[in-house]
This record gives C-alpha cells, sequence and structure tokens, in this order.
C-alpha cells in the first residue's frame, strides 16, 4: 500500500473504463476499493460496471433494454459479486481533497479497502491558499494524494487530463510533460501510466496491417518500483472492456504511419530518435505483477503487497 499511480488520457479515450475494469479484477482477487466519481453520477458507473462483468453491452444495460437470457445473465452476475472484494462508489460532485481523505479513513477501517480510484485529479475542489493558480492547487492535490495513500496504506489511481500539446506531439502519442501541471503529478506520483489511441489521431492502420479500431497503447512512462514499458489493448466499445491486443511494446508504429502531413527533415530525425528503443516489452518487467485475467490489470506497482 501507499502507492500513487496516475493514469493520462485525452477524453474518450477510456481511461474511466480502464481504471473500473482494474478495480473489477482486484475485486476478482479478493480486494475491495472505493470509487470516487466526480464527474459521473453512480448509476453510470454501476452500468459500467455491469456490462464489463457480463459482457452485454453496454448502452443496453444503461437503458435496461435486456433479453430474458441477459437479464438472468445479469441476475448471476450480480449474485457472484457478492462473493467478491465489493467496490463502493462515491459521486460526490467536486469532493474536496479533505472529504476524500476522510472518506478514505473511514472505508479503510470499516470494508478495509486496498485501492481507491479517483476520477479526476482535475475535479478535486480544493480551498484556502491551495487556490492561487492551476499549478499550486495541483502540487497541493498530488502530494495530497500521496500523504493519504500512505497513510492509510492503499493505493490511489488517480485520472488525470492531458494538456492540449498533446497534439503537436507525432502522432499525439502522449509523453510525461502532456500531464496538466506535471511537473507536480510526475514527481509525486509513484507511477504513471498514459492511455494512447492511434485512430484518434487519423492513424487507420497498424504496422501489421490490422485496423487501428479500439487499439490502445498503455504506456508505463514512469515506474519508481521498474523500468518503463508498454503493451497494446484492444478497447471493446460494446461490452466496455480492454483485452490484450496480441502483440506487446515491442510493435513500435513507424513514422510512416503517422499521417499528420509533411514535417522537416530535422523534426523527422528528431522524431525517430524519440521512438526508436523507447517502447520494451513486458518480459522486461523486473517488479512483481498483479495477477489478472486481461491485460490492463498489469499494474506497474502491486497495490496488493503485505
Amino acid at each position: 500500500g501507499g502507492h500513487l499511480v496516475v493514469v493520462g488520457a485525452e477524453s474518450g479515450t477510456g481511461k474511466t473504463t480502464f481504471t473500473l475494469q482494474v478495480g473489477l479484477q482486484a475485486n476478482e482477487l479478493g480486494h475491495s476499493g472505493a470509487f470516487f466519481s466526480l464527474e459521473m453520477k453512480t448509476k453510470e458507473i454501476g452500468s459500467k460496471l455491469l456490462a464489463q462483468r457480463s459482457g452485454i453491452d453496454y448502452d443496453r444495460v444503461r437503458i435496461g433494454k435486456l433479453t430474458k437470457d441477459e437479464r438472468k445473465k445479469m441476475q448471476g452476475v450480480i449474485i457472484q459479486d457478492e462473493q467478491i472484494g465489493q467496490m463502493y462508489i462515491d459521486d460526490t460532485a467536486g469532493a474536496s481533497l479533505s472529504y476524500i481523505g476522510t472518506q478514505i479513513q473511514v472505508m479503510k477501517k470499516k470494508y478495509g479497502i486496498t485501492y481507491v480510484i479517483i476520477d479526476y485529479i482535475q475535479l478535486i475542489s480544493a480551498s484556502g491558499d491551495m487556490i492561487k493558480d492551476e499549478r499550486t492547487k495541483t502540487v497541493a492535490i498530488t502530494r495530497g494524494l500521496k500523504r493519504i495513500a500512505k497513510e492509510n496504506e492503499v493505493c490511489i489511481i488517480a485520472l488525470s487530463q492531458l494538456s492540449r500539446a498533446v497534439n503537436s506531439n507525432l502522432g499525439g502519442r502522449p509523453m510525461l510533460k502532456d500531464l496538466k501541471e506535471s511537473g507536480s503529478t510526475v514527481e509525486d506520483a509513484d507511477a504513471v501510466m498514459l492511455l494512447y489511441r492511434p485512430e484518434k489521431h487519423n492513424i487507420e492502420t497498424m504496422p501489421n496491417g490490422e485496423s487501428s479500431a479500439g487499439k490502445t497503447e498503455v504506456i508505463v512512462a514512469k515506474n519508481r518500483h521498474g523500468k518503463p514499458f508498454s503493451f497494446w489493448t484492444n478497447f471493446n466499445t460494446n461490452g466496455n472492456t480492454f483485452v490484450d491486443a496480441g502483440f506487446d511494446g515491442s510493435m513500435e508504429i513507424p513514422f510512416s504511419h503517422y499521417n499528420r502531413g509533411l514535417l522537416e527533415a530535422k523534426k523527422y530525425d528528431q522524431a525517430e530518435q524519440s521512438l526508436s528503443g523507447h517502447l520494451k516489452g513486458i518480459e522486461d518487467l523486473d517488479f512483481k505483477q498483479v495477477e489478472a485475467k486481461s491485460a490492463p490489470a498489469v499494474l506497474p506497482v502491486n497495490p496488493f503487497e503485505e
């Protein structure tokens, strides 16, 4: 416990779904946790969770348009959920850092939670001397989250927006500098994970010729307990789940696949150098991983270590 993991991604990339899946798979291992949703209501989060657990189309779960067989399947999922770790959802809008800290303390004592997911950092409200500017606010919040994680011996997984500057990167592939107020966030986090969807930046095919639709690279850009690495997943929008894409981070998207227009020769050289050798395969890992059924539950730090 005591770790702070930051997950950064552009809007619409699936970062909420990704972290919910990590939480669900932790539940399957017998761990309970909390989900602070500062943007979505509990009903919406619950629908995402049920779609993930059942494999039923998320939109149909959300509006309740289910067949008889699907309702029976959903009932089985709900019964099964009572036998595994639980995820406690708090959808208080604009929750403050002190409120989150108090609730975590209460849930730790009452339910023995081992992980906390916060969606997302920029929506946490601040008070007093925190509000001088965005940078001061972010510094106070990320340091506060790290302190809360250590005091309560839980792993906090905090989602973060990326700055618009990510669009100026080669292919829109995110880097640490693209986290909003990145300095303090990177410094305080034990690990930083960035999600990248090539299709959102007009990249239509992967190097092996497959369509880029749903392909998501999970980039562990900072890892205090091991080496940086990345792996690829497929985002299933219907079931709201990520599954293993069948190849690891050694599958680098070459410069020729970034169809963002012509770049000067100098810029091209810099781009190639920045990509070359950057990605590491999963076989390079030298830290413990959370045992899981699919790729997204591989965390750069194990929140469930004694």
